[in-house]
């Protein structure tokens, strides 16, 4: 749940309600909620259809990120104003979204893409383009699926969870957050539990590198080139039924 400076509102991932929900941080209502897909016909996906997992703010603008695109991917995009665009990742089930360091950093949590050949493949993360620290991950002897991150200090901390069934995972231990230094796995933090969604350093700054403000085209170019082409750019649908979740 991000926080927003420049519109001073709070941002949530609704997942079950595949949409990008604002609350007002000093009542806690719910002040306005967005829908990112709309069916073809222009009404809006308000179920888990695209599983809208992770959520940041860019100076006024909301990036998100959802699990599944189609049956062939999944997508990061962002919402600018009454307009929003989707960008194709090539396997189904990323999370999070961060502008760190010059570049979008997200995970490809299952790397579905490979599951079918390497039915044992752990998550990885996926920095400016590229993919980073598989090989340290799966040194690790079994299966994880990565998912929330932050950078700080020249680290990049990643939420990993045991990979499971839903209906298994909190009967299972085994999850915990990796830390990358220097291009390497330099410890895993195990915890008493199977998965950990999201991983936020004490003062809720995800990153000491961010990206300066951009505008909707240089984020554009930005995605275009470090996760996918842009797929889905559409206007974005408001719920008129928002009141009932105040």
């Amino acid at each position: 749940m991000p926080w927003d400076a420049t519109t001073a509102r709070l941002i949530c991932a609704n997942t079950r309600r595949n949409s990008l929900l604002f609350v007002d941080p000093d009542t806690g209502v719910f002040t306005d909620e967005l829908f990112p897909f709309t069916d073809r016909f222009g009404c809006s996906i308000s179920t888990d259809h695209n599983h809208i997992n992770g959520v940041a703010a860019h100076f006024g603008m909301v990036l998100f990120s959802a699990h599944t695109l189609g049956t062939g991917g999944a997508a990061l995009g962002f919402v600018d104003g009454d307009r929003v665009r989707a960008y194709k990742f090539g396997g189904r089930g990323v999370h999070d979204v961060l502008l760190h360091d010059g570049g979008v950093v997200f995970t490809d949590s299952f790397r579905s893409a490979r599951m079918k050949n390497e039915p044992d493949v752990c998550g990885a993360v996926i920095m400016h383009g590229h993919e980073c620290f598989a090989p340290e991950v799966e040194a690790l002897g079994r299966q994880l699926v990565l998912r929330g991150v932050s950078a700080r200090k020249g680290a990049i901390c990643v939420g990993a969870s045991t990979y499971a069934k839903r209906e298994e995972r909190f009967e299972e231990s085994g999850g915990g957050v990796l830390i990358f230094h220097g291009g390497s796995l330099t410890e895993f933090v195990a915890g008493p539990f199977s998965q950990v969604y999201d991983v936020l350093p004490l003062d809720g700054r995800r990153t000491d590198k961010p990206m300066p403000a951009m505008g909707a085209d240089e984020l554009d170019d930005l995605f275009s080139s470090q996760i996918g082409p842009c797929v889905y750019d559409e206007t974005v649908s408001k719920d008129p039924l928002i009141p009932q979740l105040r």
